[in-house]
């Protein structure tokens, strides 16, 4: 029977306020917070009833920083006992890679930082804000310390028939673990969706390092251009093409290096979870409620850049 790896990503979600033209300059709050329990999670109640069942495991930095001291002792201590598998990612979990490459190399590090403070640990798979992956990032990754990346199954990028799930990376120096359907599943569930329980733990459960040392195989997979998966699992390249998400990923890369340069550490929080799945994905809503979120989002940013040049 093959091996079943499970990944499982944890991050605080935002509500983005209606932000109108004449909120600009006046304090005006963004958006709300909205965290959820570890301890609350199905899958937090599945690793204490069964002490084998190992999975691996993104978690912001901004939702562990959320939790109850009570909570992060909890995850401290599955992740000692082996049972979770911490993996890389942005500390803020956002697209960063999508609109400044200094801002991105900001998250990992202050990632893998607050990771190596909190576990003492230092993870070696990296998993992005919706798996996103290209070519020009592994020396980015390389400079890390990072062993494998999990990223999309794209067929297309793929030779006809390749069912294997770890690959090479086209410089052969990551491995990548490949998350998404295929015709010739195999031993992979990917759930972007928090806490949700695996259906198949029948099945024996590893690692995502275990099963890159288990299943690696030597083909490369080379890509070129950025690709990812949506909140439902689908290719994110339907996402990137649309208007909307272009000119607010334009608008956030022009503000970037003033916003950075600053140092004001609210202001890039801000910023950054502005520019996370949990508000940009809705600009790709129905078209009711697309375009007020868009002007909200884009006058948030207004505000963002008027700080940014007083300082």
């Amino acid at each position: 029977m093959p091996g079943h790896c499970s990944i499982y990503v944890f991050h605080s979600h935002f509500e983005l306020s209606r932000f109108s033209f004449f909120d600009i300059k006046t304090n005006h709050c963004y958006f709300k917070e909205v965290s959820t329990s570890f301890t609350k999670m199905p899958l937090y109640l599945s690793l204490q009833r069964d002490a084998k069942l190992r999975v691996s495991c993104y978690f912001s930095g901004v939702y562990l920083s959320s939790l109850e001291k009570s909570e992060l002792e909890e995850i401290q201590h599955l992740v000692k006992q082996g049972q979770i598998e911490l993996l890389l990612g942005t500390y803020h979990h956002s697209l960063s890679c999508l609109f400044s490459s200094d801002f991105f190399k900001k998250e990992l590090s202050d990632h893998r930082d607050f990771l190596k403070d909190e576990f003492g640990v230092k993870p070696e798979g990296f998993l992005n804000t919706h798996a996103i992956f290209s070519n020009e990032l592994i020396p980015t990754l390389q400079k890390e310390g990072i062993a494998y990346c999990i990223t999309p199954r794209i067929e297309w990028y793929l030779e006809p028939n390749i069912a294997d799930r770890i690959v090479k990376s086209k410089d052969q120096k990551l491995s990548l673990l490949l998350v998404g359907s295929s015709k010739n599943d195999t031993d992979l569930l990917v759930s972007y969706l928090p806490g949700h329980a695996s259906k198949h733990w029948d099945m024996e459960t590893i690692t995502a390092s275990e099963a890159v040392a288990a299943f690696q195989k030597e083909k490369i997979y080379n890509l070129p251009n950025l690709v990812g998966l949506d909140l439902q699992s689908k290719d994110l390249t339907h996402l990137l093409e649309k208007a909307l998400p272009r000119q607010v990923l334009n608008y956030a890369s022009i503000l970037a290096p003033a916003v950075l340069e600053s140092k004001n550490k609210r202001l890039m929080k801000d910023f950054l979870l502005l520019t996370s799945p949990a508000i940009f994905d809705l600009i790709s809503s129905p078209h009711s409620i697309r375009y007020d979120h868009y002007i909200s989002l884009m006058n948030c940013l207004a505000d963002i850049e008027l700080k940014s040049e007083s300082g």
